[in-house]
């Protein structure tokens, strides 16, 4: 099981790092295999000093009222969007995964969890209305 946990956390960083470099020329992540009911729209450097999240409906609407966690192996922090559609990690850099906790009404949950960069990144993710 070791063997496994290292072989995962060596390819991570080392996707990591290659990532990062190729994301200052404007590269975005493809949307995740197996996408769920919430898509990776993808992720970019930033340069504000935090973590920032931005969530939008399938037109590309901002979507106020979602909540989402951004996890390490010991830390998780809270954050709401605004009317704006954005949620803000003033944290450290390191290696976190985000999720959706809650989504707003007229959407539908997610248990996905995406990945952002060692470095601070933007992550664009697009949520589905709920089935009527």
């Amino acid at each position: 099981m070791k063997r496994w946990s290292l072989l995962i956390l060596a390819l991570c960083l080392a996707l990591g790092l290659h990532v990062c470099a190729q994301a200052e020329s404007g590269l975005t992540l493809p949307k995740a295999e197996g996408e769920t009911l919430m898509e990776a729209g993808g992720l970019s450097l930033n340069d504000v000093g935090a973590y920032r999240v931005f969530v939008t409906d399938e037109n590309g609407e901002p979507v106020a009222g979602a909540a989402l966690q951004l996890c390490s192996d010991t830390l998780c922090v809270l954050a709401w969007t605004d009317e704006d559609g954005v949620a803000v990690y003033e944290t450290e850099t390191g290696s976190y995964t985000v999720h959706l906790l809650k989504a707003p009404e007229g959407y539908q949950p997610d248990d996905t969890e995406y990945p952002v960069w060692t470095a601070y990144c933007d992550l664009r993710l697009t949520l589905r209305p709920a089935a009527t």
